[in-house]
């Protein structure tokens, strides 16, 4: 049975309110990625032939990539919500299923519209001839859902990392160091990539481990030499792992494509220690520009939109290459406009602006109501089935078709499980047939 938090913290967790930093870091990473991808990409013009890529940046580029690099305090932002949240859940006694069904199905919804609307066509696209050109597109359409796999992971487990790190603060963290250190140095030796791919849940749910910690108060107050101890920490280590012969670039750009990224390495861990001991520092101070109703109501709708946002950036970009290339195509003088660097921004952004509203809206309504009852067991299966089938969807696409068992499976798995999450959400149990009296 989980136990609750020491009673101060604990207490302090209950009381507090959403901390502002913290929604203006999840804000900033999300719109960062957003703006990194339509500005990585662009289309270009090479012998008559159109193609998209990332831009060569040079080893200037593979450096700066360190600073742009948000993902880690995207995860550190949640294990800090996670805190509060499972720490509410003790106050209030409110039990692991509501705690389950409430965050799962907050993700299930625009994930199972994002899944649904590209499965359909790419299935009927597979059944009429073009299964290669289906899975292909579908693919790289379901490339950053690496991030739903890890983060659907890291929430089911919230509650038991929160125990462990108020029983041990300093186990957990060093475990999973230890463990994503070595796959890499295994992967570094026999360049086996793939086993990298266990890194998914250790270095992730390293970060979301800093992040409850930080919730706890450990680099907010306290010593200052504290949170500039994390920052140099990180720092050097990442330094040295750089020397010792991990890939340079945080992530994969132009021939580059080996990165520190997906499938993640423990860099990402110290990257989150050096960003968890700035935040760290940044919350020793008050920021009422952050406190002010029109920023709160603008973080609370980025916030809300976030998977909403996360999830269709990428389809935007790849439409703003459509148009592009259309365009040059119609009219030869616009080649060096719409070739030129950045020049996806311009499109992208203002109409993933204009779809984001509407598709949120579907987003809404596919989200299961919450009952007055939850069902445990069901909504913890509903999780396990999400999360592998959301797998199977990253690595293989949106296909449903003989030939391509994986992706069929990933995607009825999405629906299968977000079913038995909606089920779960709002459990109400048949009534047991009674036998009447014998006359």
């Amino acid at each position: 049975m989980l136990q609750p938090a020491p009673s101060s913290e604990r207490d302090l967790a209950v009381t507090q309110e959403r901390d502002v930093l913290i929604d203006a870091a999840r804000a900033a990473s999300l719109l960062l990625v957003v703006i990194f991808h339509a500005g990585l990409w662009r289309v270009t013009l090479n012998d008559g032939n159109w193609s998209a890529q990332t831009m060569e940046l040079g080893p200037w580029g593979w450096y700066g990539s360190w600073f742009l690099m948000c993902m880690p305090l995207f995860f550190v932002c949640g294990g800090y919500v996670h805190a509060i949240i499972v720490d509410r859940m003790h106050s209030r006694n409110t039990g692991l299923a509501h705690y389950l069904t409430n965050r799962g199905r907050r993700l299930v919804g625009p994930t199972t519209v994002f899944i649904t609307i590209f499965a359909v066509p790419a299935t009927i696209a597979a059944w009429a001839g073009y299964r290669d050109q289906a899975v292909f597109v579908s693919h790289n359409l379901t490339k950053l859902l690496w991030f739903l796999v890890a983060y659907l992971f890291t929430v089911t487990m919230a509650p038991f990392f929160v125990k462990r790190h108020d029983e041990r603060p300093w186990l957990i963290p060093i475990v999973l160091t230890v463990a994503a250190t070595t796959i890499d140095v295994v992967t570094i030796r026999t360049g086996v990539l793939n086993l990298r791919y266990a890194n998914l849940f250790f270095v992730w749910l390293g970060c979301h481990q800093l992040g409850i910690a930080h919730q706890r108060g450990f680099l907010r107050r306290g010593p200052l030499w504290r949170p500039v101890a994390a920052i140099a920490a990180g720092v050097l280590a990442i330094v040295g792992l750089l020397q010792l012969g991990w890939p340079v670039p945080a992530f994969g750009m132009g021939s580059r494509q080996l990165s520190n990224l997906q499938p993640p390495t423990v860099t990402m861990f110290w990257l989150a220690l050096a960003q968890s001991g700035v935040m760290g520092l940044l919350a020793r101070r008050e920021w009422r520009a952050l406190e002010q109703p029109r920023t709160q109501k603008v973080l609370g709708v980025v916030n809300a939109l976030a998977m909403t946002i996360y999830l269709w950036h990428m389809p935007v970009v790849v439409v703003t290459f459509g148009i592009y290339i259309g365009l040059g195509m119609l009219f030869p003088s616009l080649v060096p406009v719409l070739t030129f660097p950045l020049a996806t921004l311009l499109v992208a952004i203002p109409l993933l602006a204009a779809l984001v509203p509407a598709v949120a809206r579907l987003d809404l309504r596919m989200i299961p109501p919450l009952g007055q009852r939850q069902n445990g067991p069901l909504a913890a299966a509903a999780m396990v089935v999400l999360t592998g089938s959301l797998a199977m969807v990253w690595r293989h696409g949106l296909v449903i078709h003989p030939k391509t068992p994986f992706s069929s499976l990933g995607v009825l798995g999405t629906w299968t499980g977000s079913a038995l999450l909606a089920r779960a959400s709002n459990w109400c149990p048949r009534p047991s047939r009674q036998l009447g009296t014998l006359r």
